[in-house]
């Protein structure tokens, strides 16, 4: 078992004003208090004596109902290499690997919050970017983040496994010339190699 599994079934955040119970640490930093997750051993030792912080990566994609790609598959792999991941949806998709049925993007202004809020209560330590459906989104990132130091990969997600396409020209135009300047890492599949 990972080590997020072995010490909680159901990973909840604590409610503003509460105090967190373990397996979570509230850790000082030069910004507010965050949580971490802390190994299964902590609730057996003192927390002085705890190991070394979980790292803290933020996913900013798509949430995906049938759980195979975007948000959901995110915070898995983040969870299964013991990384704490936090998560700004950009859009919501009635999908699944044989039919996209659905894609409604959030709104610009509640993109823009979860960003802000993520970016000044948690010392992240990466940044994973998929679907962004409009070029508002992307320059809507790029704002907030392009001056932060923050490792970023870009996984431009264009097309779905159906042949879908996801994004127009004009998204793609702007993530181009405006989102992947400020990237560490691109990992584009060949279609969407060919597009940008």
């Amino acid at each position: 078992a990972t080590r997020a599994e072995s010490t909680s079934g159901n990973h909840r955040p604590p409610q503003r004003g509460k105090q967190p119970k373990f397996p979570f640490r509230s850790c000082k930093t030069s910004k507010v208090n965050y949580l971490t997750a802390m190994p299964s051993k902590a609730t057996s030792q003192s927390t002085s004596e705890s190991t070394s912080e979980v790292p803290i990566a933020l996913t900013v994609a798509g949430s995906d109902c049938s759980g195979g790609a975007g948000i959901q598959a995110d915070l898995k792999t983040f969870q299964h290499f013991n990384v704490h991941g936090l998560s700004a949806i950009t859009s919501i998709v009635a999908e699944t690997p044989l039919e996209v049925r659905q894609m409604d993007p959030v709104e610009i202004s509640l993109l823009q919050d979860q960003l802000n809020i993520l970016h000044e209560s948690y010392p992240i330590n990466a940044i994973k970017i998929g679907l962004l459906p409009s070029r508002m989104s992307i320059i809507a990132l790029v704002e907030i983040f392009k001056d932060s130091h923050i490792p970023i990969v870009v996984d431009p997600v264009m097309i779905a496994s159906t042949g879908a396409s996801l994004i127009g020209e004009e998204t793609i135009d702007v993530l181009t010339s405006r989102l992947l300047p400020i990237a560490t890492l691109v990992t584009p599949n060949i279609p969407e190699a060919s597009s940008m």
